[in-house]
Formats: structure tokens, sequence, C-alpha cells
């Protein structure tokens, strides 16, 4: 098998896996009850709430991060280079080696925290999953040892980042669905149309990086649009959670902007000849949500219902919402 043979395999498996191992498809309700491992959360709080304070430059980490790309120093992560890391993991390591870089932590000081969460582990009989400990580390040293953040501030993000899920984006799209002006506005001012829907929504599920902001392209039978970000790993957590395993991977990357007909097909959705693929590429200053086409069969549907049938990967443009059929099937 060629290697171009063996990364479009992998990429299959990786899709058909998506970010959460389980085998019910990706619709909302299957989120209700998909988790990732806590200490992945708290990371990912840990990284919003620094980076907002601005003790993790953006600009830094992604430097960090094209540094190591191909290192494989035993320092580092047991001799793997940066590419071949797991997504959560690579940001792990980019991360301390940042906080190292800006003389926040040193190696001695993330040391000292690791040993103190293994005792922690072996008296209670646990193992350590990936890189759970120097994340719980970081996490401990910031907070609490170096009293740098507190807790308080890292404890209040903490369930904001958690209540992220798709969901978010599935509401969006039903209501624009049953709703033709809330469409209208959503197209040309995502944050006023949903604002104006619901006053009372989180600033943090629609306050997406200035000046630009959240857009969203709608599909027709004559068009197609994709989300994909080429350069790092940018994505609409704010209405879609965290990002799937496949988005982040340099072979997705490279296929939706050469052949994004050919990925799109051998991921099951085949599209007519004449219908145009539109690829959206994230970057720091403007995210983007895809509105798919309402399924057939639908009509008199309440916004609640419309809203099982809208899939993570419909969001991104990669498939269609389920069918009717199809969520009666899973159910």
């Amino acid at each position: 098998m060629s290697r171009d043979s063996d990364l479009k395999q992998a990429l299959q498996d990786e899709y058909a896996k998506g970010h959460f191992d389980h085998a019910k498809p990706t619709n909302i309700t299957a989120f209700k009850e998909a988790t990732l491992p806590d200490y992945v959360w708290k990371f990912v709080t840990l990284e919003e709430v620094m980076t907002g304070c601005g003790l993790f430059p953006f600009e830094l980490s992604r430097r960090k991060k094209d540094e190591l790309w191909d290192v494989e120093r035993s320092d580092l992560n047991s001799g793997v280079a940066m590419r071949d890391l797991p997504y959560f993991d690579m940001r792990i390591t980019r991360i301390r080696e940042v906080l190292k870089e800006q003389g926040i932590m040193t190696a001695d000081d993330l040391k000292s925290e690791v040993e103190k969460l293994q005792k922690e582990f072996k008296d209670q009989g646990k193992e350590p999953q990936g890189l759970e400990l120097e994340a719980l580390g970081m996490i401990n040293f910031i907070t609490v040892t170096s009293g740098i953040l507190g807790r308080e501030p890292f404890a209040g993000h903490y369930q904001q980042v958690k209540a992220r899920t798709p969901i978010s984006g599935a509401k969006i799209v039903a209501k624009a669905w049953v709703d033709p002006d809330f469409k209208a506005l959503l197209k040309i001012s995502p944050k006023e149309a949903i604002y104006g829907w619901d006053p009372h929504v989180s600033p943090e599920i629609v306050d997406i990086i200035d000046p630009n902001g959240l857009e969203v392209p709608e599909n027709t039978k004559e068009v197609r649009n994709v989300v994909v970000c080429t350069v790092c790993s940018c994505y609409p957590r704010e209405v879609l959670g965290e990002p799937p395993l496949w988005y982040v991977s340099e072979t997705y990357k490279s296929r939706i902007i050469n052949e994004p007909r050919a990925i799109l097909a051998d991921w099951g959705l085949k599209l007519d000849d004449n219908t145009e693929i539109r690829v959206y590429d994230i970057d720091a200053d403007i995210h983007y949500m895809v509105l798919p086409i309402r399924p057939e069969g639908t009509d008199g549907w309440s916004e609640e219902e419309l809203a099982k049938l809208v899939t993570r990967d419909s969001l991104l443009g990669v498939s269609d919402p389920l069918t009717p059929a199809e969520l009666k099937a899973q159910q």
C-alpha cells in the first residue's frame, strides 16, 4: 500500500471514530452522553484563561509549535516528534514549552508537581492517561502552588468550557430553519441575530475573536461550504465545542484544499459535478459554521426536534444533517 493510501485510510479511520470513541452519530443526543477525560477539559480551560490574561501569547504558541514540529528529544516527549503526538498531547507539550520560555514555570517546578501527583495516583490505585500528569501538574502549579491565576477564575471558566458542545450550533441552525428573518440576519450579522434571539445567551458563545468574529455560509443545491484551518487548529469552539481529531490532521487540511470533492466522496458525501464547493479557511480573526440544508420530511417539526438532526460534521460541511429516518434508526 502506498504512503498516500496509508494516509487516506488513517484519515478514514479517524473520521469514522470521530472525536469521541462511540458508535452513535454525532448529533446533539450523542454529545450529551459523550465525554472527554476530565484532565483534558481542565487543560483546555487553563489554556484559554491564560490566553485571556495575556500569559500565553498566541503568536508565541504558534512559533513554539513550528519549532517543535519535527523535534525528537527525550526531554520533550520520550523521543516522539510533535507531529506524531495525539492532538491534545501536542497542545499540552506546546504549552509546557511556552510556560518555560516565558519564565512562568521551570522544568523543576513541573517535575515537583508531577512527583506529587504520581504519589496521589499510586495511593488511589489510578493509572494516568497520556500526558495527564503533566497537564494536571501545570494546572496545579498555575492555580495553587504559584497562585498566578487562583482557583476561582479557573473553576468558573472550567464550567463554561465543559458546557460547550455542538448543541449550541445545532440550536442556532434549527432556529434558522424555522425563522426566515432570523436566518437572513444570521447570514449577515451572526452576533446580532443570536443576541436578538436569546438576549440571555452567554457572551462566550458568540463573542468569538473580534473584529470579524463568526460567519455562517449557507449550503444550497448549487453551493456546498466546508470548513478547515490550514495554519493551526482554529475552530468555532464557542458553538461546536472541541474539534474532532480528523479536523486537526495534516491529511485533512491538505486533501480538503487540494481535492475537496474526492475527500467528501470518501466520507459518503457524493456531490453532483455541477455543485460548487467553497472551502473556508479559519484563522485567528474569523471563524465559520456552515448552515446546512434542512432535511426533507420535516414540515411541522419543532426547533427542538430539528436540532436533533444537526450533526457536528454537518456544521463543518463534510456531511449532511441526519434524515428523519436516520434519526429514528439511531434512537
